[in-house]
């Protein structure tokens, strides 16, 4: 049976163990666990695993090592990661072992919490794993193309949409942030969306701090729109809101922190999401530059006969060898 993707659970705290096989066999992926670095190592080399599940247990101070020992190792090199503990320095640490692809998830946390970071990783190893492979292929035509994609990460404020009926709410978020962002505060969804479709997506996140109702429909909205649907939302309410997590995250929202939310933990959250949307965002640029001369056919412009062959060469094997699934369709585009 095809597998989603195959994730390591590096689960080496087994005083605090995570305990999550269940879960993600119900959701589609297949894991393999690990409680040693010798274990978690060999599993990288050769099971290929897509990404990376840590358990930092309470922090004592070892987990840190034991992320860098497990990167080190060249099967895991430029794996994604998750870490997930209690201390917040885990955080920092684990996005500058790996920069733009880390995510941390703080204990107690929601199955959908751990599925939706789960998700969002694994679509950026997906375009990740393709640039590596068309660079392999590209180097049997002569061509030098990137391997790796790289951010220079944020520098100066970045730029935040608040959407909040409430002013003293809209107050207190923009405080949080302080002068780390450039913040626009709008009263209500159809004013937030004028904002964003009028200024070219002007706000790199959006906090969301509304009814129910509104909170849910905003998220849906933002996700239909092609030039909206990478912007990350971060959903913020009061206990006892009608709405469940499930619900939340369901309807697009890639954070959602329950009310009262301490400023560091607002900031770094906002932090990592901008971090990976910049690391998807210089992937699609090399996408968008990926076709040369020495690649391509010099009547169409597209790819030539002999990159393509070799291309779904390699996509084939792969997925065989990681049982997977792989679907490859050809369209008639009838140019006249």
């Amino acid at each position: 049976m095809p597998f989603s993707a195959r994730v390591l659970v590096f689960d080496k705290d087994q005083s605090h163990p995570l305990g999550i096989d269940g879960l993600l066999k119900k959701e589609g992926y297949r894991s393999f666990t690990a409680t040693t670095i010798d274990e978690a190592t060999s599993i990288a080399g050769n099971s290929r695993p897509y990404i990376a599940i840590f358990n930092a247990g309470d922090g004592d101070g070892g987990a840190v090592e034991s992320i860098g020992e497990l990167k080190d190792h060249w099967s895991a090199k430029h794996m994604p990661l998750i870490v997930i503990g209690e201390n917040t320095d885990d955080e920092k640490k684990a996005s500058e072992i790996n920069e733009g692809m880390a995510d941390f998830l703080f204990r107690p946390f929601d199955d959908v919490e751990l599925i939706s970071r789960l998700t969002s990783l694994v679509r950026l190893n997906t375009m990740q794993e393709e640039i590596s492979r068309q660079h392999a292929t590209a180097q049997k035509f002569g061509v030098d193309a990137p391997r790796r994609a790289g951010i220079e990460g944020s520098k100066g404020p970045f730029s935040v949409l608040i959407l909040s009926a409430n002013g003293d709410d809209a107050e207190s978020l923009t405080l949080a942030f302080g002068d780390q962002a450039h913040v626009n505060v709008a009263g209500d969804s159809y004013a937030a969306m004028d904002f964003l479709l009028e200024n070219e997506c002007g706000a790199r996140i959006v906090a969301v701090r509304d009814s129910e109702s509104n909170l849910l429909e905003f998220c849906r909205d933002v996700r239909r729109n092609s030039r909206l649907y990478n912007l990350p939302i971060i959903a913020t309410a009061p206990p006892g809101l009608g709405a469940s997590t499930e619900q939340i995250y369901s309807a697009g929202a890639n954070e959602f922190l329950p009310l009262p939310v301490q400023d560091a933990e607002l900031l770094l959250r906002t932090r990592a999401l901008i971090r990976q949307n910049e690391y998807r965002s210089a992937m699609r640029g090399i996408f968008h530059r990926a076709r040369t001369a020495m690649t391509s056919d010099g009547l169409t412009g597209l790819y030539s006969y002999g990159f393509l062959h070799e291309h779904l060469a390699s996509l084939i094997k792969d997925a065989e060898d990681r049982e997977k699934n792989l679907a490859i369709g050809f369209f008639d585009q009838g140019i006249e």
